[in-house]
């Protein structure tokens, strides 16, 4: 039987179920013990009997979908996550779900269950989502770890790591603030958190992809007002597996002067989630005014959209040939094919505003 003719004979079947179907019932109403009423759905035969059709027509000869990973909610809100991109991002290998494709297991000491949720990993970073499951914080408090250490291949890396927070808007949209201070909420839905470590690869590609990394976490509890860990938990939690990543790169020649600065930009390469450029800095004016200071702020795509104040984590280093490279880690995932050009700010601006490309210096990519 081809995929036309079981569509047709499961589509049947369903439309016969429904004749004798109490819509009525669909959807019925149930109080749980909190006393909060909770909307549940009711499936019937006949939305079962669509799912195998989905279920069955995407198994139906070659090049049948695979089955996707659900996507750490920190992930997804840090790199703003669409949900037609998921799919493009699992199969070119930029996202991988260790705890749930190999032995990573979950790891749970006094009651707090620790796992590791998803990673992003390209050329020059490594951005690590693991789930905490069982630990819980007042409001106002900021959960943290007293002891944290990374390696690579038996070796010390560079992190940088923390708690994800989702910020908390106020009545008019905005950000809201307490005592000057951002309120976060640390709790995702369904009461657990998660734990967000970027490693850097000191600026070699490939670096970090094919290695075997070692998280070791301990001495779970808050932050005290002198930044020292009030520890609540006095467990250790130890998880181990090789780094899988998207290797796709694309490095452009260029020499685009940023006029006020007389820095010439000679060198750029786009990767997945970084940003790299060369900067000739010979005949650069020795700059004090925080106006003519060129900072690289984002990108342009093919179609005109301007991305602006996505680079994250970076360094900076001092070439041989006297040429200073910088290297971030960017907020979004960058399609390296839509790249027309990198950005640098001519000025600055207060957190927040927008920039048009007239505040920018546009150095060409294509």
């Amino acid at each position: 039987m081809n995929e036309k003719d079981f569509f047709k004979e499961a589509t049947k079947e369903m439309i016969v179920d429904l004749k004798g179907m109490d819509m009525n019932n669909i959807h019925k109403e149930m109080k749980v013990k909190s006393g909060k009423r909770l909307h549940i759905s009711v499936y019937s035969k006949a939305a079962v009997i669509i799912i195998v059709c989905v279920i069955s027509l995407g198994t139906v000869g070659v090049g049948a979908s695979a089955l996707y990973h659900r996507w750490s909610d920190g992930i997804r809100d840090k790199y703003q996550i669409s949900s037609g991109d998921t799919e493009k991002y699992e199969q070119s290998g930029l996202a991988s779900f260790p705890g749930e494709d190999s032995d990573v297991n979950a790891v749970t000491q006094d009651g707090v269950t620790i796992s590791v949720a998803q990673t992003i990993v390209d050329n020059y970073f490594a951005y690590v989502a693991l789930k905490v499951e069982g630990f819980a914080i007042e409001d106002g408090q900021t959960p943290g770890f007293g002891i944290h250490t990374c390696t690579l291949n038996g070796k010390a890396i560079g992190s940088f790591s923390s708690f994800y927070a989702e910020k908390v808007l106020n009545e008019t949209g905005k950000v809201a603030t307490r005592d000057g201070e951002l309120i976060q909420n640390y709790e995702l839905e369904d009461g657990s958190m998660e734990y967000h470590i970027l490693l850097d690869s000191e600026g070699t590609k490939g670096f970090l992809g094919g290695k075997k990394i070692s998280i070791e976490l301990g001495n779970l509890g808050v932050y005290d007002d002198s930044l020292g860990i009030q520890t609540e938990n006095e467990g250790t939690w130890k998880f181990e597996w090789t780094l899988s990543g998207d290797s796709t790169s694309v490095i452009r020649k260029v020499h685009t002067v940023l006029e006020n600065t007389g820095a010439v930009v000679t060198e750029c390469e786009i990767s997945p989630i970084s940003i790299r450029a060369v900067i000739d800095i010979s005949n650069a004016k020795h700059i004090k005014n925080d106006e003519l200071y060129a900072v690289l702020s984002g990108v342009k795509l093919k179609d005109g959209t301007i991305l602006t104040h996505i680079t994250d984590a970076g360094t900076g280093s001092l070439l041989k040939n006297g040429t200073y490279q910088i290297l971030f880690s960017t907020d979004r995932i960058l399609d390296v094919d839509q790249v027309e050009s990198l950005l640098f700010q001519k000025t600055s601006k207060c957190e927040g505003s927008t920039y048009t490309i007239e505040d920018l210096y546009e150095v060409p990519f294509r």
